[in-house]
């Protein structure tokens, strides 16, 4: 016969309490803090993954933040990119870029600056969570 055995389930309970206890503010400011972190890392990786004889520096220049929303889900804050490059819109470009195409191979520069931002954005929301938790 197997045996479970749960420990601090009462702490976790208040944790996720406060947790859905988050003011509107406190989460926007998160979101936005960690989008700033990925909108510079997308421009720093367009920047450095992006180069050849075709490449104007649009991309790096479109990225921007899109509008904090809340959904039914939650909250959502996008990364786009805005503006036009050779006649076409940047986030086409961006997204031949980072999938290829025939004759043009894939350059994830997306997915690359998310990866490395994670962890810097991670902190950045969690320091103003923990600011906001304690000034409670």
């Amino acid at each position: 016969m197997a045996r479970i055995e749960v420990t601090g389930l009462h702490e976790t309970l208040i944790s996720m309490e406060n947790i859905a206890n988050i003011p509107d503010s406190v989460m926007q400011a998160m979101m936005e803090a960690q989008a700033d972190i990925v909108v510079e890392a997308q421009k720093r990786t367009a920047s450095t993954m992006l180069q050849g004889p075709y490449y104007r520096g649009g991309v790096a220049g479109g990225v921007s933040k899109g509008k904090f929303k809340r959904t039914k889900d939650g909250a959502e804050h996008y990364v786009v990119f805005k503006g036009t490059q050779h006649g076409t819109r940047i986030a086409e470009i961006a997204f031949i870029n980072e999938y290829g195409k025939k004759g043009q191979p894939a350059r994830p520069f997306i997915k690359t600056a998310n990866e490395q931002a994670v962890g810097e954005a991670t902190e950045a929301a969690a320091k103003i969570l923990h600011d906001w938790q304690a000034n409670q």
